[in-house]
């Protein structure tokens, strides 16, 4: 989403003072967004065909951007992207009393006789917020004009009060705006490629929307999102760009928090505005998905005695416990559809399998499951998940419901053993290597994520774990998500946290998870096991009747698959073979998430799909650079001048992210390409600085 960057970022913003243009437009319904048409192609069009570069190009420019917080929600939404994408920033807390004044010192060194700006990018509340004082605001726009550097109004009112562009009669319409869809404005679309379909805004959003008008000093706002004005026939401009006296800026003028879609793609675009495009920091939308269990059966959900026979079920009043279920295991006809699914959508499966599984069937016969699986080795992406399946903590203790650890005659836990771990491990490696499934011997996943503590029952890891997981080699080794959400080392091993989806393991079609589903999040009085009335992680909802999987578990999924994907995050989700089996409940959850994210993305944006160990990697070395260079012990200094970014380091080597727009990057191949940018990880010394040139 970055080309507008490297577009404007050649002209000096004095000579980018768009033009009212009188001439009728082609769209009807933007009537006042439409006399700015011949603006806004004038405003691209002199960042493309600038050959001079702008006055400010001789100066040192620091990659860092400097954000002035005032608790509001749309700057945390700013703020959470910086910190997401690794983007150096300091903060100034406007509610301080006590702060620092904002003077030149503040942001730029005034001894440098070829100027160096200590900041390449600024975050407002809003135009000019009421903490800041007249002299401040003037310091701020002085070292804008001084050094070509932008900032970003993260909420301005659409009136006069934000500016000569807004009429006095303020906006049109304010409230809320759930529901709403905004759209990259069409005339600057081409300069967005990684967006192309329209923004849904989430619930909980409120908006001011307004229809922008050309000042009588000439000044405007480049649109580049709008939205309709509910009750009109117009549209507003949700995000766009105001030019004047030599300052650009941002403004923003509906809501966001760091957990909706739009407030993610909008933070986006500010992140790329404010930096030009070019940052330290690294982004990409991540989703990839575990199958976990496979050849093995899963237990099956009792829809009468709400439980899972073999697993949690107790005798009920009559002293009998609920009728066994039929367990749940996938068939040939189910490998078929997988692979039929990935090669349509181009996203592998990583099947965690248990050998076990097979060789249990095997033993006594056929298994035309195996044979699939086998034939179609080379289609999947494989992970160990261990032999048996077995709980690789303390010992289960399931005479009673919640399970607990099993204590010895002395009160004291007992542990699967660290022979019995390696076992578990090693086996369902050579059973793999034995019939040609590729894997990655040093990635696992234990069954239940055992081994590690697993509260409220098991409050440390089991003591024998580490010394299997270094006998075995075993490097990335899975954690959940819910319960873990940080990386950690165990021995000479990573932990990678999946985020599990609820599509339940014990369940194979819609009637079993809408059943289980209402038992976890009913309340007692509804009919359900009123767990969600007392655990403070959990919210009670109406019954869901026989469309519930459509109606509700469909696109509360989605909706927060999606928002793993807004978040840079590399994280794998993960479900159980049962989900692929009978009714294949999994897939149109999967449709429903990629349906949406396609809609608003394009193949410039496509979704990277990392291995276990890879999403590992790539969280380790977020984490470090979080450490090196961007808090407060950063090793790490970057700056733009003229035609180079450089970026040095203090110290040990640092992997560090660099970014760079499409458009400036020069003719050589460095960097990967997504979403209109070039970026990599690479390796910096102290005495191997990283210097990029630019076009």
């Amino acid at each position: 989403m970055t080309p507008i960057n490297g577009i404007l970022a050649q002209s000096p913003a004095t000579e980018r003072k768009p033009r009212p243009n009188r001439s009728r437009g082609r769209r009807p319904r933007m009537a006042s967004i439409r006399t700015l048409g011949v603006a806004v192609v004038s405003f691209l069009l002199i960042g493309v065909l600038s050959a001079c570069l702008p006055h400010w190009a001789a100066a040192r420019i620091d990659l860092r951007v400097l954000v002035f917080d005032d608790g509001s929600g749309n700057v945390a939404m700013i703020r959470d992207e910086l910190s997401l994408r690794g983007v150096p920033h300091d903060v100034i807390d406007l509610n301080d009393s006590g702060r620092s004044p904002v003077i030149e010192e503040l942001l730029e060194d005034p001894a440098s006789e070829a100027g160096h700006a200590y900041y390449q990018g600024i975050v407002l509340p809003s135009h000019r917020p009421a903490s800041l004082s007249d002299a401040e605001m003037t310091t701020i726009e002085d070292y804008q004009r001084t050094f070509g550097v932008r900032r970003v109004a993260a909420f301005a009112w659409p009136g006069p009060e934000s500016g000569p562009h807004w009429p006095a009669s303020g906006p049109l319409y304010s409230g809320s705006i759930d529901g709403l869809a905004a759209e990259v404005f069409p005339l600057v679309a081409a300069a967005f490629p990684a967006l192309v379909g329209p923004i849904p805004i989430a619930d909980g959003s409120w908006g001011a929307l307004g229809v922008s008008q050309v000042a009588e000093d000439g000044s405007a706002l480049l649109p580049l999102v709008t939205a309709p004005i509910p009750g009109s026939d117009q549209e507003a401009v949700v995000l766009g760009i105001y030019g004047h006296d030599g300052v650009e800026e941002m403004q923003l003028t509906i809501t966001g928090n760091p957990h909706q879609e739009h407030a993610r793609i909008l933070s986006a675009m500010v992140v790329d505005y404010i930096t030009r495009g070019v940052h330290l920091g690294y982004s990409r939308n991540y989703f990839s998905l575990h199958i976990d269990d496979v050849f093995l059966p899963d237990d099956r959900w009792s829809i009468e005695g709400n439980c899972t026979p073999g697993e949690d079920c107790l005798p009920g009043p009559g002293g009998e416990p609920p009728a066994e279920t039929s367990p749940i295991r996938m068939v040939p006809d189910d490998v078929e559809a997988a692979i039929a699914w990935q090669d349509a959508n181009g996203i592998p499966f990583e099947m965690a399998f248990n050998a076990y599984g097979s060789d249990q069937v095997t033993a006594t016969g056929a298994d035309p499951l195996t044979d699939a699986l086998l034939a179609s080795a080379q289609d999947f992406r494989w992970i160990n998940h261990t032999y048996r399946h077995d709980y690789l903590g303390c010992l289960k203790d399931l005479t009673v419901r919640p399970w607990r650890c099993h204590t010895d005659d002395e009160g004291q836990q007992t542990w699967y053993s660290e022979a019995e771990i390696i076992a578990e491990i090693q086996q369902n490696i050579d059973w793999a290597v034995a019939r040609g499934i590729p894997i990655n011997a040093e990635e696992m996943v234990a069954g239940e994520h055992s081994g590690l503590r697993t509260l409220p029952q098991q409050s440390d890891d089991n003591p024998h774990l580490e010394a299997a997981l270094t006998a075995t080699g075993i490097r990335w080794f899975a954690s959940d998500n819910s319960r873990e959400p940080e990386q950690r080392q165990v021995a000479g091993s990573l932990t990678v946290p999946r985020h599990p989806m609820n599509i339940f393991y014990n369940v194979a079609t819609r009637a079993e998870l809408i059943d289980e589903y209402n038992w976890i999040y009913n309340s007692a009085a509804d009919g359900g096991s009123g767990i969600c009335e007392v655990d403070p992680n959990s919210t009670c909802i109406a019954p869901l009747g026989p469309d519930g999987f459509e109606s509700h578990i469909m696109p509360v999924e989605r909706t927060i698959a999606m928002g793993h994907i807004l978040r840079n995050d590399p994280r794998p989700h993960f479900v159980h073979q049962s989900n692929l089996a009978e009714e294949r409940i999994i897939l149109p959850v999967l449709d429903a998430i990629l349906d949406s994210y396609h809609g608003m993305y394009s193949e410039a944006a496509p979704l990277v799909v990392p291995r276990q160990s890879e999403a590992g990697v790539l969280m380790r070395d977020m984490t470090n650079w979080t450490e090196a260079g961007v808090g407060p012990d950063a090793r790490v200094t970057a700056y733009r001048q003229g035609k180079e970014v450089t970026v040095e380091v203090d110290g040990a080597p640092v992997e560090v992210p660099l970014t760079i727009a499409d458009i400036d990057v020069d003719a050589g191949e460095w960097g990967e390409p997504w979403g209109g940018t070039r970026s990599a990880w690479t390796t910096v010394g102290e005495d191997t600085p990283l210097v990029v040139g630019l076009s």
